[in-house]
């Protein structure tokens, strides 16, 4: 009788639309492998009121969700981020404990994911981390991403710098593979929506000028106070124009932006919400408007690679390497009005520049390197020090 042949068992875990359209790529290779029994695992705000119930795309992206895990989200504060971290922290340890991957894929810096790497780790289950090695110094967001690397067996980052800060951290180089962001190859073979899709889909009319906004907390409760309230101040003098308002994460302070947010749309029209437009939408809607605003790692990474301007405020991205396409600005009300209006009367085309995060195979390099990896030779991390005389 011939023996069947044992399918790894890879578990990926999406906590947010930050994370999911991110993934959505690699996820599909590796649901439509036969080398591999593919989970993934859908939690956080996806399943939250918050997000509109953000899971619901993965329907549009053509994955299969094989098990939803609900932490009830209701508010910001530091107390309950707190509360929820053990909540998740619970939860992923007794689905741990029953089902025990070869593997966990995470991406990003979310605390929620942190949650999830750290229950993977006390269950001995290899941790293959994408997105580590960057800096995001106005986070709290900086220090989950670097504690994750540290709890994870395996790097897929986007660049050679961030693999030498990963070094620099004390990671062996041969478990850290420069592959590119894996949402960044999504990009390249999506069909966007047109001018007259996005407005039917949306309910809305674009204008001449059209700008997305999206604003998340910095890690100083003042900063992010001073921020919100100086940028909706700015964007209430942005005459016949449309501003389209993307919800912040939920983060500790996020109650702060909300609020203003609320306060901001009674008053000015022309301006939408969205708590969730989706990968696909926001993307489709972004390529249609003059540029991005605010502090979201989207004008970072997607945005240059669709060579749309964004304007990034404060701290909270700082440390990443942006392209030319990024416009960096301080909390200055002058120098945010300033440079929304030279990018208004100074069109230029941002489409050939140079790219940080891009690799054009980065999803399909990512199985391959999984799959050429011996999972059942599991082995228990080491410092690498480089300058260590004993090595």
């Amino acid at each position: 009788m011939k023996r069947l042949k044992y399918k790894k068992k890879i578990c990926i875990v999406s906590t947010s639309r930050a994370d999911l359209g991110q993934l959505s790529g690699v996820v599909k290779i590796f649901q439509k492998s036969t080398s591999f029994n593919t989970q993934l695992i859908i939690s956080g705000l996806h399943l939250n009121k918050f997000s509109k119930f953000s899971h619901r795309e993965t329907n549009e992206l053509n994955l299969k969700i094989s098990k939803k895990i609900f932490v009830d989200i209701k508010k910001f504060s530091e107390k309950d981020i707190n509360q929820y971290f053990s909540e998740y922290l619970k939860k992923f340890s007794k689905y741990f404990d029953i089902n025990k991957p070869d593997l966990l894929i995470l991406l990003g810096d979310r605390y929620e994911t942190f949650a999830v790497a750290t229950s993977a780790f006390f269950f001995n289950i290899p941790i293959a981390h994408i997105h580590g090695g960057e800096i995001t110094v106005g986070s709290k967001d900086d220090s989950i991403r670097h504690a994750i690397s540290k709890l994870s067996n395996y790097h897929f980052v986007a660049n050679d710098i961030f693999k030498k800060r990963l070094i620099r951290m004390g990671e062996t180089p041969n478990s850290i593979f420069v592959t590119g962001s894996p949402g960044l190859s999504n990009l390249k073979k999506m069909k966007f929506l047109s001018k007259l899709q996005i407005e039917k889909k949306l309910k809305i009319s674009l204008k001449k000028r059209n700008f997305i906004v999206t604003l998340h907390p910095e890690i100083d409760k003042k900063k992010t106070d001073i921020l919100s309230t100086d940028l909706f101040e700015i964007l209430k003098k942005l005459n016949n124009s449309n501003i389209f308002i993307c919800s912040p994460n939920a983060d500790i302070f996020s109650d702060i932006i909300r609020k203003k947010i609320e306060s901001f749309i009674k008053k000015n029209k022309n301006t939408f919400f969205f708590e969730n437009l989706g990968f696909k939408n926001y993307l489709s809607l972004a390529k249609l408007c003059n540029f991005v605003i605010g502090n979201s790692s989207s004008g970072i990474t997607e945005m240059p690679f669709l060579g749309i301007p964004s304007i990034n405020i404060g701290l909270r991205q700082k440390g990443r390497p942006f392209a030319k396409s990024v416009f960096s600005t301080n909390y200055s009300k002058k120098k945010i009005k300033d440079t929304i209006f030279q990018l208004l009367s100074v069109k230029k085309n941002y489409l050939k520049q140079k790219l940080y995060y891009y690799d054009n195979n980065s999803n399909i390099n990512i199985f391959k390197i999984i799959k050429n990896i011996d999972l059942k030779k599991k082995k228990y991390k080491e410092f690498f020090d480089k300058n260590d005389k004993y090595r």
